[in-house]
């Protein structure tokens, strides 16, 4: 930030380093208030995901559970945030407060895991 603004930077070097402290309490703070609404739309989400009814205990309920138990708590989320409650994955880096590549690889990983537990072919492409 004090590249941006560094023609309307003070000559004295006490006031410049004052200026720049109020610079970084303004990014901290901006930064703080981001955490906290992101924490605060998590919350929100899990609370509404979990007043919903159950889906019917049927067989492919029951199948398709057990497959997604072969993927990590993380990778099962971001499988559920995209296809079950379809979030982009960009959406869900957000929901989740993780970079978006990040979410896109272990997306694009569960995936491949997933047509593999199923025996599908690799021509074979799920829905995105």
């Amino acid at each position: 930030m004090v590249w941006r603004k560094a023609r309307t930077l003070p000559g004295d070097d006490t006031a410049a380093r004052m200026w720049m402290f109020g610079i970084a309490r303004r990014v901290l703070s901006t930064y703080r208030r981001t955490v906290r609404r992101h924490s605060a739309l998590r919350d929100k989400l899990r609370a509404e995901l979990a007043a919903r009814p159950n889906r019917s205990a049927n067989a492919q309920d029951s199948e398709l559970h057990t497959v997604l138990g072969i993927l990590d708590q993380l990778d099962q989320e971001i499988i559920r945030l995209t296809y079950w409650d379809g979030f982009t994955q960009k959406e869900a880096a957000q929901i989740l407060g993780l970079p978006e590549g990040t979410v896109r690889s272990r997306h694009h990983r569960a995936r491949i895991a997933l047509r593999h537990a199923v025996g599908a072919a690799p021509d074979i492409s799920m829905p995105r």
